[in-house]
C-alpha cells in the first residue's frame, strides 16, 4: 500500500513539471508519451475551467495573455476537489503574484469579483420573500426583525472600481467606456435574479446594510450600522435600501 500512495504522489508531482514520473509500466518511450498526453489533457481542463469562471479577467487582459495566465496557474495548481466548478478560488492571489500581471494592479480584484459571480450563479436556489409578509408585523417586532439573504446574494468591499469594471466588460455592453482606473473604496453587490447573475455598485451604507443582515444581525442592528458607514460617504435611505432588498429578490425569509 505504501508503494501505491508513493507511486500516485510521483504520479501527482509530475503532473507540475515537464518529466514523467518515476516507476511507469511499459516501454519507456511509449509510457513518457502517453503520460504527456494526459498531463496535457488535465492542464487543459483546468485551463478552460479558468476561461469559465474568469471571463471579466479575459476580457481585460485578451485571449493570448489569458492562456498564458491560465497555463501558469494549471501547471503549479493542482484540484483540491473532485468538483472543477471549486477550482481556481485563489486564482486572485495568483495574479497579485504574477509580475508580469503587475501593469494591472486592479486585475486580481476584478477577479474576486469573478469568483463571486461563480459562486452566486451556483449557489442554492430560494424564492424571494413575499413583501406582504412583512405588512403583518406589529410595529415593535420591527427593531428585532432578522432578514434571512438568499444564498446567491453577497456584497463585497473592493479598494478598485471593480462593479464599473464589470460594468464594461460584459458581453454586449454599448454605453460609456471610460472608467476611472484610480484606487479607491467601492462596494458591490451579486445576486441572481432569474438565474442570472447581476452585479451593481453599492454606497459604503448599502454595503453595512448588506452585510449586516448576511452576518444575522437586525433589522435595527443592520440599519445603525448603515448609518455611521453613510455619515463618511453618501447618505443612506432605510427605506430606500430596505424596498430595494426586496425588489432585487435579495431577501428569502425573515426570522426573529
Amino acid at each position: 500500500m505504501a508503494d501505491l500512495a508513493q507511486l500516485q504522489a510521483q504520479f501527482s508531482a509530475a503532473l507540475a513539471t515537464d518529466a514523467a514520473p518515476a516507476g511507469l509500466r511499459g516501454e519507456s518511450g511509449k509510457a513518457a508519451r502517453r503520460f504527456a498526453l494526459y498531463r496535457n489533457n488535465v492542464r487543459l481542463a483546468r485551463m478552460n475551467v479558468l476561461s469559465g469562471v474568469y471571463p471579466v479577467v479575459r476580457s481585460i487582459v485578451g485571449d493570448e495573455f489569458f492562456d498564458s495566465l491560465t497555463r501558469a496557474y494549471a501547471i503549479g495548481h493542482a484540484s483540491e476537489s473532485g468538483d472543477l466548478n471549486q477550482y481556481g478560488a485563489d486564482f486572485n492571489v495568483f495574479l497579485a503574484r504574477f509580475a508580469p500581471a503587475a501593469a494591472l494592479p486592479y486585475l486580481p480584484e476584478a477577479a474576486r469579483l469573478d469568483w463571486l459571480a461563480h459562486c452566486s450563479y451556483y449557489a442554492a436556489d430560494a424564492a424571494p420573500l413575499d413583501p406582504a409578509r412583512l405588512a403583518d408585523l406589529s410595529e415593535a417586532q420591527w427593531g428585532a426583525l432578522r432578514l434571512r439573504l438568499a444564498p446567491a446574494v453577497t456584497a463585497a468591499a473592493f479598494i478598485w472600481p471593480v462593479a464599473r469594471i464589470w460594468e464594461v466588460n460584459q458581453p454586449g455592453y454599448a454605453g460609456e467606456m471610460a472608467v476611472d482606473l484610480q484606487p479607491r473604496a467601492s462596494y458591490a453587490l451579486v445576486y441572481r435574479p432569474h438565474y442570472e447573475v447581476q452585479v451593481a455598485e453599492l454606497s459604503a451604507g448599502e454595503h453595512a446594510f448588506i452585510a449586516a443582515l448576511a452576518a444575522g444581525r437586525t433589522l435595527e442592528q443592520a440599519l445603525n450600522q448603515a448609518g455611521l458607514h453613510a455619515a463618511f460617504g453618501a447618505g443612506f435611505d432605510p427605506g430606500t435600501a430596505l424596498q430595494q432588498a426586496l425588489r432585487r429578490g435579495l431577501v428569502s425569509d425573515l426570522y426573529f
